[in-house]
């Protein structure tokens, strides 16, 4: 299989805002700036098994713990496709949208980044990237590879990464 990079930087502005950078697609570069969807940082998939048909929802945090979440459960799509509308938006998308072509499989790079605010850039992190949602999951497509990586030295900034990220 043939795959084109679309590789995309994002990093923290402060004040709640966002950058991203396409470093490298099929048909250049661009960036626009961007807000996270609220929450879904704090959403977990539930880490009990869903039987034959049944899909696992994303959960508030606090509700795979015994809290009630009856009003703020998301599922997998509608939190991918909040999470990609806000990352892809503007310029980004529509280069996105010009470099998807069925001939070739897009391996789509998430590099984050250091930004100038540890608080945001810990919900940078904390994001559910692999359920980005275009038409479909990227992650689980033939068509697509999406790969997240850390950019620099994130892991000697420990309040940089989220109370989960492996430190070592």
């Amino acid at each position: 299989m043939k795959y084109r990079n679309f590789e995309l930087r994002l990093a923290s502005l402060g004040h709640g805002k966002y950058s991203a950078v396409v470093t490298d697609s099929p048909y250049g570069q661009c960036q626009a700036s961007f807000r996270l969807p609220p929450g879904l940082d704090n959403y977990r998939i539930s880490p009990h098994r869903a039987g034959p048909g049944e899909s696992r929802d994303l959960s508030p945090e606090s509700a795979l713990y015994g809290g009630n979440a009856e009003d703020s459960t998301l599922d997998s799509e509608q939190a991918g496709r909040l999470l990609f509308e806000a990352a892809f938006s503007g310029k980004v998308g529509d280069l996105f949208k010009k470099s998807h072509n069925p001939e070739y499989s897009l391996r789509i790079k998430l590099v984050l980044g250091e930004g100038v605010n540890d608080k945001e850039t810990t919900l940078l992190h904390a994001q559910p990237w692999e359920l980005l949602f275009y038409e479909r999951h990227l992650a689980v497509e033939l068509a697509y590879s999406v790969v997240r990586q850390l950019d620099g030295d994130l892991k000697k900034h420990g309040s940089a990464c989220p109370s989960w990220f492996p430190r070592g």
